[in-house]
């Protein structure tokens, strides 16, 4: 079949090397993706493929989801970007939509691997009855934290951008600033500037300033130079430098910033 490999024997699961035969199939069976990144140099990833994944229990798990390799220096580089992947082997979770719900970074023995990707398959699909039951008591509580902390841990951030939201409910923000900036550096790392400001103003309405009001500006800023919006990235790095206590290395990265978006539309 077109888009599938084989791997080291016993391997009894198939692995897609096209994100779209792998969607396709995800769609088909109702099952999660099991995304490998891996680079061709990468030592640890061919630990884990010689090691790790021949398992006969994990080989069990993994006739569980959707498999598929995909290599972040070809076909697989943007959706790692997308992902926020850093770390080489990265085994994500996710959706047909390309969502994660869950990762394991670096080497992992069969053990820990399977228990693992074992526990992210029985928890698939539910982080939105869990945000629909926290909102439901209208106030944060320590779960609703411990909640929202592991939706950004897994970038699961739909889930985490409704939490906030129907906890906030248009008002003051409820959440403390690191989680409004966190989505919104996560956003910011998926392309998705307009939703990164959304959550970045969020947090800037909250009374903070020197360098944590300095590192939300910067981001902001980031947002509208990807966008290549030129000169509203300019400004916003400008209220970078002009905000009392700001990092000097955020400072020196704004001013660099501004004379390079100069040399570009010049």
């Amino acid at each position: 079949m077109v888009g599938l490999i084989e791997c080291h024997m016993p391997e009894k699961v198939k692995w897609y090397t096209s994100w779209k035969d792998a969607v396709a199939d995800s769609k088909r069976t109702r099952r999660p993706i099991l995304i490998d990144f891996y680079a061709d140099w990468c030592t640890y990833c061919k630990k884990m493929d010689k090691e790790t994944i021949p398992n006969p229990a994990v080989q069990a798990t993994l006739t569980k989801v959707v498999c598929v390799r995909l290599n972040t220096e070809r076909e697989g580089r943007a959706l790692a970007s997308k992902t926020g992947v850093g770390t080489l082997p990265t085994f994500l979770l996710t959706n047909a939509n390309g969502e994660p719900e869950g990762r394991i970074e670096g080497f992992t023995d069969a053990p820990v691997f399977n228990a693992t990707v074992s526990s992210l398959v029985s928890e698939f699909g539910t982080a939105d009855k869990r945000v629909v039951n926290a909102i439901s008591t209208g106030k944060i509580t320590p779960g609703t934290t411990n909640l929202l902390k592991d939706l950004l841990t897994k970038r699961q951030l739909g889930a985490a951008a409704k939490l906030i939201t129907g906890l906030d409910k248009g008002k003051q923000p409820a959440f403390p600033v690191e989680a409004y900036f966190t989505l919104g550096q996560l956003f910011l790392q998926q392309q998705a500037g307009a939703n990164a400001r959304r959550f970045l103003d969020r947090g800037l309405l909250l009374r903070i300033t020197g360098q944590q009001r300095g590192a939300g500006l910067f981001i902001k800023a980031l947002t509208y130079y990807q966008e290549k919006d030129y000169k509203t990235a300019i400004s916003a790095l400008q209220l970078v430098i002009d905000n009392p206590g700001t990092e000097p290395g955020l400072v020196k990265n704004a001013r660099s910033g501004i004379a390079d978006i100069r040399t570009k539309i010049k």
